[in-house]
């Protein structure tokens, strides 16, 4: 720093400076006025430029002068008035002259949209002061009109150019609406309108002017196809979009671009079957009045192709054979680039389960000289297989509440694991069956895992050939340190917050006085003995005896190996770790000779993967190698208190990648009051308060967590209270359940309920409550429960006291039920389910006033036939069966029923169950089998709408046999409204053909929100 010396001026530096602040902060925008004799009369002085009043500054002042103002003057104006411009001022003829209310309505009017720049001027004049402004005018738009057209309103028009009064005239503006008129007009089947601009291009116009010519609209009458063999006209038809509505009930509106798409579609198609010289044009001929139009394909096939040979280029993982036995496109086959694409994801799922997540795979498809033949060609690089590093979780939302645990727990895949595919592709579904997230994709708001290399990975060169390699970016000469277990980092709550499964600071080995100086056990839940040099540079033991090393086969024979080699000399030495806490020994875990039994220990290094070494292994010399220890299954827990990772034979680390879960949150909380009916419970009213992502640890803090919804909400916790007065049921019910029972596999529930029904043969009460406690295989979405349920049972007004069936559970009975669930649930989504399948086995005891057991098995699998190219609009093929059994004890209340919607359309509620007596009163059976097959296809785009065409069929009987088998066909409409959840409205109609004498059917079915 240099030393400071006094300034010599003083005075004179202040003055400079004052100078220099005062020529900067010369204002734009001057208010003046003359002073003194300049040499001629007021009169004759140019006008003087204002400036902003200053005090006592060259003789002005702020304030109003006694001069009043005689005359305002407006130059430069073409087209906005100037009494509009002096109508938007405070300075106003005959009033005293005051700069500062000048300066403000300079101010207001270059804010009005009509002016580029205001300039105020003032004139001295001996009768007062004159006002002068100088205004640059904007050109805007003072008018847009639209002539000729009838069939468009002006409105819809204005939306589509986007011209308003008041914006500025834009010449390519005013030509980008005229085309987007004719856009318009060709998309309602205009094909022939011509759009003129007939003002706004010009640098004089003042407005935008728009002449239509509309023509005619143009309809589609019929549409056909020539030349096709291979594939009908039905095949065709399904594949193009210009065509007549069914029944020509509304007229189909022909559009040009439409019709140059279906060309395209076409041709895609049949190449895409290996008509690879396929070509398709089209005719299109109009009636007299040019209003209709009839249009043809005409198509040329050409050969299609088959395929000589399938090769494998570049797999080394596998074996050639078995990898192209396995694939769908055959040697001797037709072409299908269907096929194609389905073995080239294949391919990528099979080396993305072993961790090369980065695999290039490239399908080509090479012609030949034998005319009809191609060879189909995989290109595969291989590339390195990785492990996970970090998960990172973040979850989008105005208000985000969802605890980043909470989409955590539905994955299968921990930091140290092999990338492996097809565990993130079940992650994903999971996530999107949790119904807690965003799963539409129609706008790209699904939940999504993808997967990025470190930043800490470079790409090498090796000679002339360059090829991408994945290293860890480590000093040259180091080794790499050994990394704890990854730890949770929460950031702070807010529209977007993320919770980083990331490792911290990286710990080295304790120094050598840490490590027992002899031989020690290995426990088996331990990654490596912290005496190991070659991942702590620690002084290697005289010699290593075998017997310590517990491996795969057991402990090995007692045998003395040669001491391991001296770390090299260009490893840096380590510094030590500063330990916070001591921990207790482990089983297995050998105390260092001369401590006592009750001393504790520093807790050993651990390891984030086999990531964690760099050095060859170790050269044994002659000696008898141990064999390496069996790698450690990764604890899953999500806040272990210690978390050791496998160990790879091989220390050369595997590259890392991160991964990104992406999530959005949706709507999970329904409050609904309201009425319905339904077809198997009567007239209804309901009040429930539902949320599927509840949480009752989060205890609101102020009012404004009920506002902004974070108020017990965010755990993934399903509450549910409901309400639901009847004619016919009067159902009261309280339940919660927690999946992930403190963020661990366990999933506990609990509700209690109170239930009245009136069914057609009795009146039935019910009071009571259930409890279960499961675990849930996450990596294999199967869970199991241990279940409890309480109840007492009340029975009047039987409709025949004489039948025993009745005479037995009239009155109180006491009902208690242990059993154990097992449920395998792979389902995408619990309510209108499109692939995978559900397993559910139920074994119950009942004891108390009836002692009897209880089997129910249920499955149901999900086929995606076919969907568009943005994951929509699918069609699923359902198959569904039940079967039950329960004790020849088991009371009438307590049996299985058939007939309703839950069960089995086209029979009344319990209609097509066993009956008894004259009166045909209905006592339920022992064994049920119900099935359904049921197909879904959607009517409307966005999915709300779809169509189901299934068959019920089956039977209850009151042994196990089969007497009256009952099939019943139908079809029905399934309608999803978004601000009722996810549960959709459904409209059955079923007509049975096989049935019972008693039977009672019942044509129209509906429901809302019930699962079958």
């Amino acid at each position: 720093m240099l030393p400071s010396r006094p300034c010599r001026y003083p005075f004179a530096f202040l003055f400079s400076l004052l100078l220099m602040m005062g020529a900067l902060a010369q204002p734009s925008i001057m208010l003046g006025q003359t002073s003194g004799d300049f040499g001629g009369s007021p009169a004759a002085r140019p006008p003087q430029p204002i400036a902003k009043p200053t005090r006592n500054v060259g003789g002005l002042s702020e304030f109003a002068t006694n001069e009043n103002v005689v005359a305002i003057r407006v130059q430069g104006n073409r087209t906005v008035p100037e009494s509009r411009i002096t109508g938007e001022m405070q300075t106003r003829v005959g009033r005293p002259f005051d700069p500062k209310t000048l300066a403000s309505d300079v101010r207001k009017l270059a804010a009005l949209p009509y002016f580029v720049s205001v300039r105020p001027l003032t004139e001295q004049t001996a009768e007062g002061r004159i006002v002068i402004l100088e205004v640059s005018e904007r050109r805007t738009i003072r008018w847009v009109k639209y002539l000729g057209n009838e069939r468009i309103k002006d409105k819809k028009l204005a939306k589509e150019t986007g011209l308003k009064v008041g914006g500025a005239i834009d010449p390519y503006a005013v030509e980008e609406g005229r085309r987007r008129i004719e856009e318009l007009y060709r998309s309602n089947g205009f094909g022939r309108v011509v759009v003129q601009a007939l003002e706004g291009t010009q640098p004089t116009d003042k407005g935008v002017t728009y002449v239509i010519h509309e023509g005619e609209r143009q309809r589609i009458w019929s549409v056909a196809f020539e030349g096709n063999e291979w594939a009908s006209d039905g095949q065709l038809k399904s594949r193009v979009k210009s065509k007549p509505n069914p029944g020509r009930i509304w007229p189909a509106k022909l559009k040009g671009d439409q019709i140059d798409e279906d060309v395209a579609s076409l041709t895609s198609y049949y190449r895409a079957f290996g008509f690879f010289r396929a070509r398709v044009s089209r005719v299109v001929e109009y009636n007299d009045e040019g209003s209709w139009a009839d249009i043809k394909f005409v198509i040329y096939e050409g050969p299609r192709y088959e395929v000589r040979q399938v090769v494998l280029s570049g797999v080394e993982l596998f074996d050639n054979p078995q990898v192209v036995e396995g694939m769908e496109m055959r040697s001797g086959a037709p072409f299908e680039q269907s096929l194609v694409n389905r073995d080239q994801s294949q391919l990528k799922d099979l080396y993305g389960s072993r961790g090369h997540v980065f695999a290039d795979i490239k399908a080509e498809t090479v012609f030949l000289e034998e005319p009809g033949k191609v060879d189909l060609v995989y290109s595969v690089e291989e590339g390195d297989r990785f492990r996970v590093a970090n998960i990172y979780v973040q979850i989008e939302g105005e208000a985000s509440h969802t605890r980043i645990q909470t989409a955590h727990n539905r994955l299968s895949i921990r930091p140290g694991d092999i990338c492996d595919t097809r565990e993130i592709q079940a992650s994903e579904r999971r996530l999107r069956a949790a119904s807690i997230f965003n799963t539409n994709p129609t706008q790209g708001a699904v939940p999504k895992i993808s997967y990025k290399l470190r930043s800490n990975t470079r790409v090498a060169e090796e000679g002339t050939q360059q090829r991408t390699t994945y290293k860890p970016v480590i000093p040259d000469g180091q080794l790499t340190p050994a990394t704890p277990p990854p730890v949770y980092q929460v950031q702070p709550t807010g529209p977007q917050r993320q919770v980083v499964f990331a490792p911290p600071t990286p710990s080295y080995a304790p120094p050598e006085s840490y490590a027992p100086p002899g031989s020690y056990a290995q426990p088996s839940s331990y990654a490596q003995p912290s005496s190991d040099p070659y991942r702590y540079g620690a002084t290697p033991p005289a010699s290593v005896n075998q017997a310590n090393y517990t491996t795969s086969g057991g402990t090995a024979p007692n045998a003395t190996v040669p001491a391991w080699p001296p770390v090299p000399s260009a490893v840096p030495a380590v510094q030590p770790v500063q330990y916070q806490q001591p921990i207790t020994p482990q089983q297995g875990y050998a105390p260092t000779p001369g401590y006592p039994s009750t001393t504790t220990y520093p807790p050993g290094p651990t390891f984030s993967g086999p990531s964690a070494g760099a050095l060859p292994p170790p050269n044994f010399g002659s000696g008898v190698v141990p064999e390496p220890l069996p790698p450690s299954p990764v604890n899953t827990q999500v806040f272990p208190s210690q978390q050791f990772a496998p160990i790879s034979p091989n220390l050369q680390p595997d590259p890392e990648v991160d991964l990104y879960v992406n999530l959005e949150e949706t709507q999970t909380g329904r409050f609904v009051v309201g009425a319905s009916v339904n077809s198997d419970a009567g007239l209804l009213g309901q009040i429930m308060l539902d949320e599927q992502n509840f949480d009752w640890r989060r205890f609101p803090t102020s009012m404004q967590d009920f506002y902004n919804g974070t108020a017990f909400r965010g755990g993934g916790q399903r509450f549910r209270l409901e309400a639901t007065p009847g004619t016919q049921v009067q159902r009261y019910i309280g339940s919660w359940q927690e999946p992930y029972l403190f963020d661990t596999p366990i999933m506990l529930s609990l509700s209690g309920s109170y239930f009245d029904r009136r069914f057609d043969d009795w009146d039935e009460q019910r009071v009571g409550g259930r409890v279960g406690l499961g675990y849930q295989w996450v990596d294999r979405d199967v869970s199991g429960q241990l279940t409890y349920r309480g109840e007492n049972v009340k029975i009047l007004d039987v409709s025949d006291p004489t039948l025993p069936e009745y005479q037995e559970m009239l009155g109180s009975n006491t009902l208690h039920g242990l059993g154990v669930r097992l449920i395998n649930d792979t389902r995408d989504n619990p309510f209108l389910a499109t692939e995978g399948y559900y397993l559910s086995l139920l074994l119950e005891q009942v004891v108390g006033t009836f002692d009897y057991p209880r089997a129910e098995i249920e499955a149901k699998t999900y086929f995606l036939l076919r969907e568009r190219a943005d994951r929509t609009g699918r069609h699923v093929l359902a198959l569904q069966t039940r079967l039950g059994f329960t004790g020849s004890n088991t009371p009438s209340y307590d049996r299985f029923y058939a007939g309703g919607f839950s069960t089995m359309r086209g029979f009344d509620f319990r209609g097509a169950s066993p009956v008894r007596g004259s009166a045909n009163a209905e006592i339920g059976g022992d064994f049920q089998w119900i099935n359904t097959a049921e197909y879904l296809f959607p009517l409307t785009a966005d999915d709300m709408i779809n169509g189901v065409a299934f068959c019920d069929f089956g039977t209850v009987e009151e042994n196990i046999e089969i007497n009256d088998f009952r099939v019943s066909p139908g079809v029905g409409l399934r309608i999803t409204v978004p601000a009722m959840g996810p549960a959709p409205i459904a409209l059955d109609f079923a007509w049975p053909i096989a049935n019972a004498d008693t039977d009672d059917k019942q044509v129209f079915t509906f429901n809302v929100g019930f699962m079958r």
